[in-house]
């Protein structure tokens, strides 16, 4: 009797796998059909594209059945023929009736045909995308004069960036839509520079309009770890991944990048600015954190190394930058779309016209910014990573600043090298200047009223309106007809006319502001404000840098900027400074901010210390260190909770309106003891 010498006691794995997954068994022929059919639909689709290039595709794929509908012949024949003469009238048929005034823009659209053409299985013959290309760059270059130029790519450097975020915080006089614009905004400025990430990675991308695919909160860990360099503080520390880089959408591991905070300048701080926004949405799931102290508060003990401060699961795909949309009330934030691209940049563009710069500021300048910071200190492959790059050129290609950084002068001279000036001279900032006229005068719209070929246009559009009256009853009961497919035609080309009107009065004008006024200098640059608030503001959110700005002159009495709220959105998102001198934002401070914005007397029955009185108190005893059961005791964190508190209350202002009790804030100040405790309840 034999006996078997080993038993397995478990199935194998491969035994557990082929019991969980029962497919149907294929014979070797239908293996090789499906295969074919594979392969075969594989040549007609291609490359699986980014949404976006399927997009720019899809509008070439327009243009050219709009050609081939002129030329009389079948598009897909026409293509597929690849024939260099069909690709040549088409080139010069776009060139006629198209505005294309650079070489650049005809060169991409070839190259999006070619894409087009893979849809018919095969790829366009060598030979004719060679005589193609030479034909572009040759006759059709000569023949419609193109513009052989590439636009000027400003560098927004760390100066720079200051200098932008100054003018948001102190100096900007518009209105905001909603009060959360005034907070998002800059955080995505320094999200943009802290990671040298495309708009696209962070808010909807405007080559996917309506898709949502943003930042969320499930993308950021918050954490509270013991500070290496002072092991008795504690810092909050972010791990921000995108999820929606370009060409790694849901593709591959996200990129991490760590912020933290900074107490030197707490316009730079990162955590500050997403804190409010975070304590606004109401996100932590720790049902003890409703307020900044709470969050200041947090001690991590041994043996732990961190505590992570999660979010409430509902939040956890909400995105951190929304929109604001139309609502009963007025405008409000959407509890779920994302912030899309154009807003954004729209908000950009007014910031830095408004501020005196004189190339346009967008998000790729910042974006250039980092990419020549990080080219200093960082080796190729770590550039590569920071940047989202698959390849070294495109850096040397795309992003490294036209101007050279390095003294070749003192070089050649073998003298000292003089990196300062150099530096000055490649800023963005360089040919700013905050007098420039910021938008046109009355007389100046009037003039572009009158302009004759916008008032035929006009002219015609009225009569054409009137013959839609009289055939049809109205403009909306004519759609779908060729009389209303004109009259929306006529339309659009009176808005466009319209725009490029204002543009070239508005460059002309800045134009010669710059010629007139250039040498011209006032006896006063101290800047004036309006409100203390927003002098205290300039003092504690840029103690550490040197800003100087020209004498600004303010016309808005305290009742015109209370009924247009022009102004309060920078003091309203006040910061208590992060230095051991004594100006951190009051009590007065906080309760006139809230009276302000929520419509709402400020309350006489509240004593409320001075600013001086404050001060001397504050300077006659030295902080104590910070304590994990009395709140903030350094100035350092009483600057923290001042900042977020205020942040906080301003973004829910909306929410006081409306539902707010009194909201109150104390400060106690006792010998050898400091507390800010705010309190503040919603329903």
């Amino acid at each position: 009797m034999s006996s078997c010498l080993w038993k397995p006691s478990k199935p194998t794995k491969e035994c557990r796998r082929a019991r969980k997954k029962i497919v149907e068994e294929l014979t070797p022929d239908e293996y090789r059909a499906r295969d074919t059919v594979r392969l075969a639909r594989f040549q007609v689709t291609g490359k699986k594209y980014a949404d976006a290039t399927i997009s720019a595709i899809n509008r070439v794929q327009c243009c050219w059945d709009r050609h081939c509908l002129f030329m009389g012949v079948d598009d897909h024949s026409h293509l597929s023929a690849c024939v260099d003469e069909n690709f040549r009238v088409y080139a010069d048929w776009r060139l006629k009736n198209f505005n294309i005034t650079k070489q650049n823009t005809i060169w991409v659209e070839w190259k999006f045909l070619r894409l087009l053409f893979k849809e018919t299985g095969r790829k366009v013959d060598e030979l004719v995308g060679e005589l193609i290309s030479e034909f572009i760059l040759g006759p059709l270059t000569d023949d419609y004069d193109l513009d052989l130029s590439i636009d000027y790519k400003p560098v927004v450097s760390v100066e720079d960036l200051v200098a932008i975020l100054h003018y948001h915080w102190c100096l900007d006089t518009a209105s905001v839509t909603h009060e959360r614009y005034a907070v998002q905004n800059p955080l995505l400025m320094l999200f943009i520079a802290y990671t040298s990430s495309r708009p696209g990675a962070l808010i909807e991308s405007g080559c996917l309009r309506g898709s949502n695919d943003t930042l969320c909160y499930k993308n950021i860990v918050l954490r509270v770890i013991p500070n290496p360099d002072q092991p008795d503080r504690h810092v909050l520390v972010m791990e921000v991944s995108l999820m929606f880089m370009k060409g790694k959408r849901n593709k591959s591991q996200p990129t991490t990048y760590i912020f933290h905070e900074r107490d030197d300048n707490l316009a730079l701080c990162p955590v500050s600015h997403f804190l409010a926004l975070a304590l606004a949405d109401d996100a932590f799931d720790a049902r003890g954190i409703n307020s900044v102290e709470d969050v200041l508060r947090i001690r991590v003990m041994a043996p732990r190394n961190s505590l992570h401060l999660k979010w409430k699961p509902h939040m956890l795909n909400i995105p951190v930058f929304r929109r604001a949309v139309h609502a009963a009330e007025g405008f409000r934030i959407s509890p779920d779309k994302a912030l899309p691209y154009d807003t954004f940049n729209q908000y950009l563009r007014r910031l830095g016209r408004n501020a005196g710069f004189e190339h346009k500021l967008e998000s790729y300048c910042i974006r250039r910014g980092t990419a020549n910071t990080v080219d200093t200190v960082a080796t190729t492959s770590e550039r590569n990573q920071v940047m989202g790059h698959s390849r070294a050129d495109i850096f040397e290609r795309f992003y490294i600043s036209v101007k050279v950084k390095r003294d070749v002068q003192s070089a050649y001279l073998g003298c000292p090298a003089r990196e300062s000036i150099i530096q000055v001279v490649g800023r963005f900032s360089l040919t700013r200047d905050p007098r420039a006229p910021k938008e046109l005068s009355n007389e100046q719209k009037e003039a572009i009223e009158r302009d004759p070929q916008l008032m035929k246009l006009c002219d015609r559009q009225r009569s054409l309106h009137k013959l839609i009256e009289r055939k049809y009853g109205s403009v909306l009961k004519s759609k779908g007809t060729a009389l209303h497919r004109e009259y929306t035609e006529l339309g659009d080309t009176i808005r466009a006319e319209k725009q490029t009107l204002h543009r070239e009065a508005f460059e002309e004008m800045r134009q010669r502001f710059s010629i007139n006024e250039e040498l011209k200098t006032d006896d006063e640059d101290k800047i004036q404000f309006v409100f203390k608030e927003r002098a205290r503001l300039d003092q504690n959110l840029f103690r550490a840098c040197q800003i100087v700005e020209p004498k600004t002159s303010t016309r808005f009495t305290f009742a015109e900027c209370k009924q247009s709220r022009i102004g309060f959105h920078s003091a309203a998102y006040a910061r208590g400074s992060a230095s051991g001198e004594s100006h951190l934002p009051t009590l007065e401070l906080i309760l006139r901010l809230m009276a302000s914005l929520t419509r709402t007397p400020f309350p006489s029955h509240v004593q409320v210390p001075s600013v001086s009185s404050v001060s001397e108190i504050a300077s006659c005893h030295t902080p104590r260190e910070y304590t994990p059961f009395h709140g903030p005791t350094t100035f350092e964190d009483m600057s923290k909770v001042a900042t977020s508190a205020i942040l906080t209350l301003m973004l829910c202002s909306g929410v006081l309106t409306r539902h707010a009790q009194m909201c109150w804030m104390t400060l106690k100040i006792s010998r050898g003891t400091r507390f800010w405790s705010t309190m503040y309840m919603f329903k």
